[in-house]
């Protein structure tokens, strides 16, 4: 199993579409997003990748879309979310998707900013494993944060 991660270009943007549509059930965080026609959601990410006002990451396993990590560069920090279709979840590919990214591509190293949904435990082992600390929690959400030197 090879795991590429690269920064998505307009051409990844298709089979980004069919993979958020065919895993719409698990991707509840990404809601409005998964619900748009496909000239919506073509246009809102080609638009973000012609700006790179936040950063996306394509996460392929041999060659195929499985999932993305987009990565908000703020003034003080770096915002990332993330998520992977159903069938690849649990097998550690967004960990090391994620390390790739904080290693190669956010090169500022400013401190990088993440959230969960309170009951997400696989999203918040992801976040432990790979540095961040819990900063705060509050009815459904926790906040971490990865300080970089």
């Amino acid at each position: 199993m090879s795991i590429t991660v690269s920064l998505m270009t307009v051409d990844d943007i298709s089979s980004m579409y069919v993979t958020v549509k065919s895993n719409q059930d698990y991707l509840a965080e990404l809601h409005p997003i998964q619900y748009l026609s496909y000239e919506r959601f073509h246009e809102h990410y080609a638009n973000l990748i012609s700006t790179r006002r936040i950063l996306i990451f394509a996460i392929k396993i041999n060659g195929m879309f499985i999932g993305a990590i987009e990565a908000d560069d703020r003034p003080n920090e770096y915002y990332v979310g993330y998520w992977i279709a159903n069938h690849y979840r649990n097998k550690g590919i967004v960990s090391v998707a994620l390390q790739s990214v904080m290693t190669h591509d956010l090169v500022d190293p400013k401190p990088i900013i993440a959230d969960t949904k309170a009951d997400n435990v696989a999203s918040s082992r992801v976040l432990l494993k790979v540095g961040f600390i819990e900063i705060d929690r509050c009815e459904d959400r926790i906040y971490f944060r990865l300080d970089r030197p």
